[in-house]
């Protein structure tokens, strides 16, 4: 269908944009993208919140954080009330909150969103030595190093050392 070949070369350029660092034009390919999903809906709310996901990221890149939390409180909305069906999805949009919440200072709400993650991470993974977990694990270690709490940033850093060192080649960049 036209509307799905439109979006789907909107997200195409949307996408070469924001690896080019050309997050403006990102941003305006990328709503060109969620007015299109948005018209469709309740068809694919799936791709609705990956849209959202992606925008919360380009403003993430803008540092725009108010804005990219929008965003990303929208897409766990949409995954809790439309998807259900991947926790995974779940702790992905918990750890970008938490993410987004470490640039706005506000550390207690980033552990909050961050430790929801890990739970649902820990849970849902196929095993604990996923990279993800060592991904999430270090975001933990970061914000319990900048309200200085270095013996718990050091215990969460470390783990996340030893799991990429377990899971990725010592080539890996």
């Amino acid at each position: 269908n036209i509307i799905d070949a439109k979006a789907a070369l909107y997200t195409n350029t949307g996408r070469i944009k924001f690896q080019q660092g050309l997050f403006n034009e990102a941003v305006k390919d990328f709503h060109n993208v969620y007015d299109i999903q948005l018209e469709q809906k309740p068809k694919n709310y799936f791709n609705l919140a990956r849209t959202m996901n992606t925008l919360g990221l380009i403003y993430i890149e803008e540092k725009n954080y108010d804005l990219a939390l929008d965003y990303h409180f929208d897409v766990l909305k949409t995954y809790k009330q439309h998807i259900g069906i991947s926790e995974l999805l779940l702790a992905n949009s918990n750890d970008s909150i938490g993410i987004i919440f470490t640039h706005k200072h506000d550390y207690d709400q980033a552990l909050k969103y961050l430790f929801r993650a890990m739970k649902l991470y820990e849970k849902y993974l196929p095993n604990k030595d996923h990279p993800t977990m060592a991904t999430n694990y270090n975001n933990i270690g970061l914000v319990f190093y900048y309200i200085k709490q270095h013996s718990q940033a050091l215990e969460y850093c470390l783990e996340a050392l030893t799991i990429r060192e377990k899971v990725l080649p010592i080539t890996h960049t």
